[in-house]
Order: structure tokens, then sequence, then C-alpha cells
């Protein structure tokens, strides 16, 4: 359950800090990385050290963000234990990161491309060589 929520939190969920509280966080979590957080979430319980990771969140119009979160245990003054999480928004870099990978595979496809081309053209050159050679020996035979 959120306990509490600033305004970042609150603006990047696109839910008011009020609507926030109460509200389990899980429900703003991407639901293919719903595993991801459980499991971190429980590490963080078994170990009790903090943990960082990214994961999708969903905003509450629906739309897809990536996010950054560091979270770690703590307790309040009454007892219970609790997780403080902060978030940060990371979709530009994931972008980013996004675009790169695929740069790359489209640079190895290209040099693959250009190896096939030499490839290529250095067995037609062998080709020519022993086409020439042939000719040579039927034009031989036919002035014979």
């Amino acid at each position: 359950m959120i306990l509490e929520a600033n305004l970042y939190a609150a603006s990047r969920l696109g839910v008011s800090r009020a609507a926030l509280v109460r509200q389990p966080f899980s429900r703003f979590i991407f639901r293919e990385d719903q595993d991801s957080f459980y499991l971190h979430r429980r590490r963080l319980s078994e170990i009790g050290s903090a943990e960082t990771w990214d994961l999708r969140m969903v905003r509450q119009d629906g739309t897809p963000f990536w996010a950054h979160l560091d979270a770690a245990p703590a307790w309040e003054a009454d007892g219970p234990r609790v997780l403080r999480v902060t978030m940060g928004d990371i979709s530009a870099r994931k972008l980013a990161e996004d675009q790169e990978q695929r740069l790359e595979i489209e640079l190895q496809h290209a040099q693959n491309m250009e190896s096939l081309g030499a490839q290529t053209g250095g067995i037609a050159h062998d080709m020519n060589n022993v086409l020439g050679a042939i000719l040579g020996m039927a034009s031989a035979n036919l002035d014979t």
C-alpha cells in the first residue's frame, strides 16, 4: 500500500497525491513486470538491504513509461516495517538505448552485406579468370 506520495510520483502516475494513498503500488506496475517487482520486494524483505531496478509502470490513463526504482526497508515510529521507494522516469534513456541497439543491429547487417558483396566479387573474378582461360583455349582450338 502506498502510505505517502510526493508531487513527482503523483504527476508521473497521473493521479493526485491524495488518490495515491492507500492504493497498492503494484496497481501502477506494467503487467509483464509484476514478477520482477515481487522478486525485488521479496529480496528486500528477506535480506533487508536496498534494491535498485528498472521496470515499466503504467499511468492512470494506461500510458506506460519506464521507471527506475530505489527501494529500502524502513521502520515507522510506531513499529511497522515499510519500504521507502523513490521513482525516476527513465523513458528517454530507455528509448535511446533501444535506438542504439537497433542501430548496432543495422550496422552488423550492413557489415555482413559488405562482406557478402566482397566474397561475391571475388568469386566473380575467379570465374572470369576460368572463363577467360576456357575461351582462350577454345579460340586457339578454332584457329588450328
